[in-house]
């Protein structure tokens, strides 16, 4: 945690640098999503209420499967991921930097990035559309000063193979690839 491109004013709040990562990140930074698509819950669910005999054990039956379900997406997303990156090929150019993104968070903006990398570029939704760079893995607003909010591009450098934050213009200003 001693990276200062990480560096937030934890102090103010009497809280720590890592909380970022912890229990400000589950607090604020998730949201609940389906596991399976409704015809395979249901399948899950028929199959567990034929097994318990009480409310008790169809509740400690689901939850288990629900982590076993978990498991198993987590493992194929693993196996993916490790299969694509292994063979860029297999993946478009203009969608590699959302892919690689998009299996490096995990994350719903980057899920979101990843699909709307295939509109075209000049959708209002497409990722460059925004973006004065040619890979952004995000932007955000970055208060700077008390009264000023400045927008802060981190940029992924595939040679570094990390992400690197640069300042970018003010906040509100619209930027478009030309």
């Amino acid at each position: 945690m001693d990276d200062p491109s990480w560096a937030w004013p934890a102090w103010k709040f009497d809280m720590k640098r890592g909380d970022l990562f912890t229990k400000l990140h589950d607090q604020y930074n998730t949201y609940p999503s389906p596991i399976q698509d409704p015809d395979a819950f249901l399948h899950d669910i028929f199959e567990i209420s034929y097994k318990a005999n009480s409310a008790t054990e169809f509740h400690h039956l689901a939850n288990n499967r629900r982590q076993q379900r978990l498991r198993e997406l987590n493992d194929a997303l693993e196996s993916a991921s490790l299969e694509i990156i292994a063979n860029p090929s297999l993946v478009s150019s203009p969608q590699w930097q959302h892919t690689v993104q998009l299996f490096r968070t995990n994350s719903f903006d980057s899920l979101v990035r990843y699909f709307a990398s295939y509109l075209p570029t000049d959708h209002l939704w497409h990722p460059l559309y925004h973006a004065s760079t040619p890979v952004t893995s995000s932007t955000e607003l970055m208060p700077h000063l008390p009264d000023k909010e400045y927008e802060r591009t981190r940029t992924y450098d595939p040679s570094a193979n990390s992400i690197r934050p640069t300042n970018g213009a003010r906040a509100g200003t619209k930027r478009k690839r030309s």
